[in-house]
């Protein structure tokens, strides 16, 4: 069987393909309005029409088309489609007399890999970061698996066939068997598992990996990027990247937000629909592409883009701006980040602190966890790189989709309401007890903040204080200095701790709304799931009510409250969030000079 989780896959060798995979075949309606997918949210609209292009002393026909998926990155790219497909080259079926041999090549092909990525994870001259690093540690771990290598052996030696034959063959497999996998995570790490193999398989057969590239502007359009290829990508060549597959959440999607050019995600068969030179137009901001749109469209897109490249940088210019309500009232404008590197950003964008400083990526892409010193560098880095401002750790969030191998937590039929965030944290109590005493000892050094993830009831909340108690009190005999007033507080993206959020509000020092996970358990869809996007939405009124009245109730008892889902960056829902009484709102740094620009420019 196979098995996976975001960053350490585990193959078993009794596992059949049984999957097909075929290629998306090219339509050819013509006048014809097509609905690739009511369930998905993946719209086409096609218009044949003739235009006096010359093309062989003939007219060239050309198909107008509207599509629609989810936006990944906002702002508007124009250019040609570039049509781009990886797929593993073909390898003869050599026969091999020499197993021995066939073994040497397959072994040294997997360290050099392994030399490549780890070149590429800590370059000096690279700018990748921690989370981005994970991925390609979790490469590592694909390649070098015992069981995949052990499999591939045993076929060498069984079939007597030539090391880079089998490696094709198995890792061709085990993309089918992601590709077929029920739940749409374990469908994203088919790309983990290409861009991991054909690296190996490039060094098995001399074979040159194909990248996207491009010497003009182009609108990148292929199945699903893989991290390497996302990891190179040009944005002065790439100014816009649209896939078929991939979310968010995706490995892809991680590594793209970092580019800052329009991206748009799961938009079906584009891949049989579009070819290349065909014009393009991406409206990231909306999940649009135009191809070969008319005169009058091109027109109206091109005024846009110029328009959002004016507005990002009259954005960069008011960044460090300090924003209000029209009342006058304050409103803060922090970051979420994931490591040291990250703050740096962030203060480079106008960050007024940190609202969301995910520690678990801490964790991630290695082999065992981070001893406390080491947790303590890295939080001490980041509060005295904020320099006065505060910085709001969430505690240890492993699970659902960011597993962690070493932790040992059992596969579930589903995670994201398993066993994961302060769950784990209350039963794994050295793991906790040991990133507690770093951060009380990182309290030291400026202002820091401690928060719970996934607290659904308040004996959850009560147990991880008095773990933090005894924890000051062990610190206290030991003559370690922290901040005794330090302030914890809970992230209520459980819909018990929303409804209840009176129980709470007489103990925790402040409270944030994650609205990522809150909307897809108030909704019961899953927001990595395109075929219920719309209901994953925090635009619904359901949604929109909860998160209203827990941002009263902590107002009534003078509880701060600020929001760090991706809810909180979407200046369409700022006005409301507004008129509930929000103040705070934390977001990807990013997002921080086009909201703070939008403020100004309203007048907020």
């Amino acid at each position: 069987m196979l098995i996976t989780n975001r960053f350490h896959i585990h193959f078993s060798p009794k596992e059949n393909s049984g999957g097909n995979t075929a290629s998306p075949n090219k339509r050819n309606q013509d006048n014809t309005v097509k609905n690739l997918g009511d369930a998905n949210r993946s719209e086409t609209l096609k218009t044949e029409y003739t235009e006096d292009i010359p093309a062989g002393g003939e007219q060239k026909k050309r198909i107008k088309q509207t599509f629609k998926g989810t936006r990944i990155n906002g702002g508007v790219a124009i250019g040609d489609a570039y049509v781009f497909q990886k797929t593993l080259p073909n390898v003869s079926p050599d026969e091999i007399s020499d197993t021995d041999e066939e073994f040497r090549k397959l072994s040294n092909a997997i360290a050099r890999v392994i030399d490549e990525l780890d070149e590429l994870i800590n370059a000096r001259n690279t700018s990748i970061s921690k989370e981005e690093a994970a991925i390609f540690e979790a490469h590592k771990l694909i390649i070098s698996d015992p069981e995949l290598v052990k499999e591939v052996r045993s076929a060498i030696a069984s079939q007597h066939m030539s090391a880079a034959f089998v490696w094709r063959e198995t890792i061709s497999r085990y993309i089918a068997l992601y590709k077929n996998a029920p739940g749409k995570l374990m469908a994203e790490r088919a790309a983990d598992v290409l861009d991991a193999g054909m690296r190996v398989l490039s060094h098995l057969t001399g074979i040159p990996i194909d990248r996207p590239d491009s010497d003009k502007p182009v609108v990148l359009i292929t199945d699903e990027l893989s991290p390497s290829d996302t990891a190179i990508l040009n944005p002065d060549h790439i100014v816009g990247l649209i896939c078929e597959k991939g979310s968010e959440t995706s490995h892809s999607g991680i590594l793209i937000k970092s580019l800052g050019i329009p991206a748009v995600f799961g938009v079906n068969d584009i891949l049989g629909s579009v070819n290349n030179t065909d014009a393009c137009i991406l409206d990231g901001d909306n999940g649009m592409l135009y191809i070969n749109p008319d005169s009058d469209q091109l027109e109206l897109m091109q005024r846009r883009r110029d328009n959002w490249l004016k507005s990002q940088k009259m954005a960069d210019a008011g960044k460090n701006s300090t924003v209000f309500t029209k009342t006058g009232e304050r409103i803060h404008v922090l970051a979420n980040v994931s490591e040291p590197k990250h703050v740096e950003q962030a203060l480079g964008r106008g960050a007024e602190g940190i609202g969301l400083y995910r520690t678990e990526f801490l964790y991630m892409g290695r082999s065992q966890a981070p001893d406390e010193q080491e947790q303590y560098e890295v939080y001490r880095q980041a509060v005295e790189l904020m320099n006065g401002k505060t910085v709001t750790f969430r505690t240890i969030d492993i699970g659902g989709d960011k597993p962690v191998g070493y932790l040992s937590i059992q596969k579930e039929e589903n995670p994201f309401l398993g066993w994961r965030g302060i769950r784990f944290s209350l039963e794994q109590t050295e793991v906790f007890t040991t990133q507690l005493r770093a951060l009380l000892r990182a309290s030291a050094h400026g202002p820091l903040h401690i928060m719970f993830p996934m607290i659904a009831i308040p004996e959850e909340w009560r147990k991880s204080v008095s773990i933090v108690e005894q924890v000051k009190r062990d610190l206290q005999r030991e003559n370690i200095p922290f901040d005794e007033n330090i302030q914890l507080g809970i992230m209520v993206e459980v819909p018990s701790a929303a409804i209840r959020i009176q129980d709470f509000l007489e103990e925790v020092d402040f409270v944030s709304i994650g609205t990522n996970d809150l909307t897809q358990y108030i909704m019961a869809a899953d927001r990595m799931n395109t075929r219920v996007a719309a209901l994953a939405s925090y635009h619904q009124p359901a949604v929109l009510d909860l998160i209203e009245m827990v941002i009263k109730a902590c107002i009534q008892k003078d509880v701060p409250v600020s929001m760090c889902g991706e809810m909180a960056r979407d200046t369409e829902v700022t006005e409301r969030l507004l008129e509930m009484g929000l103040r705070s709102f934390s977001m990807s740094a990013s997002g921080i000079p086009a909201f703070k620009l939008h403020l100004l420019g309203d007048d907020a």
